[in-house]
């Protein structure tokens, strides 16, 4: 008996996943006794898991390994609801996402989506994209973001706003979900 409801939390990026994603582990074992599952081993498998659904070509291959495990967990059990939390999987296009939900069986699925205000973002995002190697200042950061496609002051801002859209199209992110 798989569980009736499916809830994937699938962030963005930024809006306090890693937080909510450690109140969700510290508080599994409560959830188990309020019948929820989180079917995965440890924190950091849904991060792999939804890694290797990103870069899984549905055409070309059968679904990965992680996320099969994580799916056969839930089809498996016995719990009445399970929880996934992990920001990575809102960069899913619609095929990965229509396998992810067949993957499933009869569960139904809930997406939450957390959002996050501009000026909270942008800055955010920004550390993120240092960490990455990048080297805009936080001012060519927010000025791509604002007005990156268009240069007609000179300034190539298209790789910040690539950077960050890509990251936080709330409209397209929820339209691939939606379907």
């Amino acid at each position: 008996m798989a569980p009736r409801v499916v809830y994937l939390h699938i962030g963005t990026t930024k809006t306090g996943t890693t937080f909510i994603q450690r109140v969700l582990w510290a508080n599994q074992k409560s959830l188990e006794k309020n019948d929820v599952i989180m079917p995965a081993k440890g924190q950091y498998g849904f991060g792999r898991a939804a890694r290797a659904l990103h870069n899984w070509r549905p055409a070309d291959e059968p679904i990965p390994g992680e996320w099969t495990a994580i799916a056969d967990t839930i089809n498996h059990s016995r719990k009445s609801s399970a929880l996934i939390s992990q920001e990575f999987l809102c960069w899913l296009n619609q095929e990965q996402v229509n396998g992810l939900v067949r993957s499933l069986g009869q569960s139904q699925v809930k997406v939450i989506v957390t959002a996050r205000d501009l000026a909270r973002l942008i800055p955010a995002q920004w550390q993120s994209a240092m960490r990455q190697r990048n080297t805009w200042t936080l001012t060519e950061y927010a000025h791509g973001v604002q007005h990156g496609l268009d240069d007609s002051d000179g300034a190539d801002g298209r790789e910040p706003y690539e950077h960050f859209w890509h990251r936080m199209d709330y409209g397209s992110i929820l339209r691939t979900w939606s379907n």
